[in-house]
């Protein structure tokens, strides 16, 4: 059987502390006049948004928008339109944590940035000796330190520590606090290093398939979901009633790119085909839908 796994899928630990949290309804919340006081009071965290079908976190540094995300059973997928579509995901709840902006600087690393280093175990790898190969490069971006439940980050300007955190989900300290907790966890557990050096983010105008997708396949939704976990039985079930790859993406509120993998295996092996649009089919349905 064919396995793969998504590349560009994401777990982050997101301190979610109390006394930094504000609950709203959207019922009772102008939604554009709160955001343009977020912007005002230059908010730098993470805002977990809920609907009746979805989970969303979007990431807020300096008031603006950066990043948005679907959750999936505790994993992070890009939907980078999530602060475009705000108005139309008929959200139940937001919640907002204030965090350091170079906390959110790291995520950003983590998501845009370009791997250096990916899996490094502390039991072979020393901090110490990292940090100085990383500030005699005049290192940009962020080096991360995994453990179950814990992560350490360290954040780079110019080789430079800028900041350091320990988080856990219910916390986070910087600096001299969280550096000597991270040295004193390494000496004493496992854990796995990654660095990832600073890119400028490129915001990708995703290019969609046009042509009609049509699933062929039926009884494959447990090799799906062995491969590709909760979405790619969600996109089974779009795609047996969606025509348009893009209305497709559109349902699961993802990036193109969270299911380009999956996409491409359904019509490699034969589960699904494409093909050609019957334009005039949807101009007709245009066109008796806007009457």
């Amino acid at each position: 059987m064919f396995h793969a796994t998504f590349e560009r899928m994401y777990s982050f630990i997101l301190p979610r502390i109390e006394s930094k949290r504000w609950v709203h309804s959207p019922k009772y919340l102008i939604l554009d006049r709160f955001l343009g006081h977020l912007e005002q009071k230059d908010f730098s965290g993470f805002s977990e948004l809920f609907s009746s079908l979805h989970t969303f976190v979007l990431l807020f540094s300096g008031g603006k928008p950066l990043q948005g995300f679907r959750i999936i059973e505790n994993k992070f997928y890009l939907f980078s339109s999530l602060f475009q579509k705000l108005h139309q995901l008929e959200l139940t709840q937001l919640a907002f944590y204030e965090t350091p902006s170079s906390f959110i600087t790291s995520i950003m690393d983590v998501v845009h940035g370009t791997p250096q280093h990916k899996g490094l175990s502390t039991t072979f790898v020393s901090l110490k000796p990292l940090l100085k190969d990383l500030g005699s490069r005049k290192f940009e971006g962020t080096a991360t330190i995994h453990w179950t439940g814990t992560e350490g980050i360290i954040v780079f300007h110019q080789g430079i520590p800028e900041n350091i955190f320990l988080v856990t989900p219910s916390d986070i300290s910087e600096r001299k606090e969280a550096l000597e907790e991270i040295l004193e966890r390494m000496n004493n557990e496992r854990g796995t290093i990654n660095v990832y050096q600073r890119t400028e983010k490129v915001v990708n105008q995703e290019k969609f398939q046009k042509e009609v997708f049509h699933l062929t396949a039926t009884g494959i939704d447990e090799e799906i979901r062995s491969c590709y976990g909760q979405i790619g039985v969600e996109f089974l079930q779009a795609a047996s009633k969606k025509e348009l790859l893009q209305d497709i993406v559109d349902s699961l509120c993802v990036d193109f790119s969270e299911i380009e993998l999956l996409y491409s295996y359904l019509v490699e092996k034969g589960h699904a085909e494409l093909k050609e649009r019957d334009t005039i089919k949807e101009k007709t349905r245009e066109f008796w839908n806007e009457l």
